[in-house]
């Protein structure tokens, strides 16, 4: 008992420190400065016809000079009509687009993506996104402002879940929402861990001075956080999270729980790649919390712990997460469902635990191909 209290209250502490950390990161509110940034948007693409057509949608209300942007479609061997249709939708606007096809050269398809887009980019500023996003209309305007504010070679930009408010879905969304709140948390207290793919700025320039995704192309996931580890000990100063509701890219959790494992596993599969020793701890501690609450429960129901040791070890850990959940929500969603956080909380450490399992003995699908831990 005396372990699993201590486990938890270390969880509380990591928490609440991201919490503080959260507050910390400065929000920013841009203004309509002069547009002086051009972008090479890079969106790698695998059969994705259904997924497309809102993307597209929002690409062409983005609100910003379409001399000053340029898209490079990578499509990584789709069978469906996603190429036509990017063809077809956006033939009808100002937009400068190309599609090229993406050639392997490693075990990861996505990094082999954008390598090769980068190579060929004719702008500076890359941003990379993924074709099951959402942008928001302002969304280079915002980037373009904060370029010019700050002195950076690379931006962390927010993701949020668009959901349909299933079981599966609500589950993913609490989960992601608490991980973008820590991401964000990492920042302010100096300890960065992660970014996102789907809303990721960094210069040309930097990519190549750390060699691209050199020494990580064998590891199929991880575009963003290994490139993001090697330009933070480039520069840690230049490595910034933009905190702004402008940026904001929305995206959709997996429809199948089949799909949430998968995804999951991949996820978790190269963690024991990280450098940071920081983002390895804290992985650790996340696991540990979780397994404290998975092997309570199951001594409460054989009667090794009392009822009241396990709820309270249960809702301190679900209270430390809920603050972070609701530091992202508050800022950049203004939703709360307290009963969400409630049964997530629950079956989320048994989810979570199943998972890293899985992740020590299996490998994983992704986009209709297999590969190895």
């Amino acid at each position: 008992m005396i372990i699993a209290g201590i486990i938890i209250l270390c969880y509380v502490v990591l928490m609440l420190s991201f919490v503080f950390g959260f507050d910390k990161v400065s929000s920013f509110n841009f203004s309509n400065m002069k547009r002086t940034t051009s972008f090479s948007v890079i969106i790698p693409f695998r059969n994705e016809v259904e997924r497309l057509p809102k993307l597209l949608d929002s690409i062409h209300r983005l609100n910003y000079p379409s001399e000053n942007i340029e898209f490079i479609f990578v499509d990584d061997e789709s069978s469906d009509n996603s190429v036509q249709l990017i063809t077809q939708y956006l033939s009808g606007y100002d937009v400068r687009f190309s599609i090229i096809e993406n050639v392997r050269t490693s075990n990861s398809p996505k990094k082999d993506a954008i390598q090769q887009a980068i190579q060929q980019a004719t702008h500076e500023w890359i941003i990379t996104t993924d074709a099951d996003c959402i942008l928001p209309k302002n969304w280079l305007q915002c980037y373009n402002a904060y370029i010019q504010k700050e002195d950076v070679i690379m931006i962390a930009g927010p993701v949020k879940y668009d959901v349909e408010n299933t079981f599966l879905e609500t589950l993913q969304q609490v989960e992601f929402h608490t991980l973008q709140g820590v991401t964000i948390g990492s920042f302010g207290i100096k300890k960065p861990m992660m970014c996102n793919g789907a809303n990721l700025a960094y210069t040309k320039t930097a990519f190549f001075a750390v060699h691209g995704f050199e020494d990580n192309n064998s590891i199929a996931s991880g575009d963003d956080v290994f490139l993001f580890e090697k330009m933070y000990q480039l520069d840690t100063e230049k490595v910034h999270f933009l905190k702004s509701k402008a940026a904001i890219v929305t995206t959709t959790p997996e429809k199948t729980w089949k799909g949430f494992i998968e995804q999951r596993v991949r996820w978790a599969s190269k963690s024991s790649h990280y450098r940071n020793s920081f983002t390895k701890l804290v992985g650790v501690l996340v696991a540990l919390g979780n397994l404290t609450i998975v092997i309570s429960f199951v001594f409460t129901i054989f009667q090794i712990f009392p009822l009241p040791f396990f709820l309270i070890l249960f809702l301190t850990k679900v209270a430390a997460d809920v603050l972070v959940h609701l530091k992202y929500n508050q800022f950049f969603i203004k939703k709360k469902k307290l009963p969400r956080y409630i049964i997530s909380g629950f079956v989320y450490p048994f989810i979570s635990i199943f998972i890293v399992i899985l992740t020590l003995f299996s490998g994983y699908t992704w986009k209709d191909r297999q590969f190895m831990k």
